[in-house]
């Protein structure tokens, strides 16, 4: 796969970064994040962007306000209606709504007609992650890529063993 004319690569993890340089994403191409390895850390040769950053005032405001919002509309559903369960449902249907405005107000009007890249990793779905919200806001772009990569650990971290070994 050739990715040396993409200048835009949405990605979650360092990992999804190194699969694209190695298939040939252009040093300057901008990568477009929220993982805190590639946001602490930038590499040098890549334009990094914060995705919240990308959104206007009122989007940002209602992210720093969402558990706000959403203790608010659980405590009013569970006292006016005495249901915990339906207070939970609905919060939950409030942070997921919340969350796609956030990320559909970080996108640009290129994004819908220009070269972009997706890169995902499989693990966020098992870990219950689900898919990047990009592939679905970008799916009309034509020009859309999405790569799922696959990653593989060499070794398993030391820390796993703790918590394979049972005390006699």
């Amino acid at each position: 796969m050739d990715l040396s004319d993409i200048p835009v690569v949405y990605l979650d993890s360092r990992s999804a970064l190194e699969w694209a340089s190695q298939n040939g994403l252009s040093k300057g191409a901008t990568i477009r994040t929220n993982a805190p390895s590639l946001l602490i850390n930038p590499p040098s040769n890549f334009k990094v962007e914060e995705i919240s950053l990308k959104t206007s005032d009122w989007v940002q405001r209602l992210m720093t306000q969402q558990g706000v919002l959403l203790t608010n509309i659980y405590e009013t559903v569970k006292r006016l209606a005495d249901d915990h369960v339906m207070g939970v449902m609905l919060a939950s249907k409030i942070y997921t709504l919340t969350s796609w405005i956030g990320w559909a107000s970080s996108l640009q009007p290129e994004d819908f007609h220009q070269k972009r890249l997706i890169v995902i990793s499989p693990q966020k779905e098992i870990r219950g992650g689900g898919h990047s919200p990009f592939e679905a806001l970008l799916k009309p772009n034509p020009q859309l890529t999405i790569h799922s990569h696959l990653v593989v650990f060499q070794s398993p971290p030391k820390l796993s063993r703790l918590y394979l070994s049972h005390p006699q």
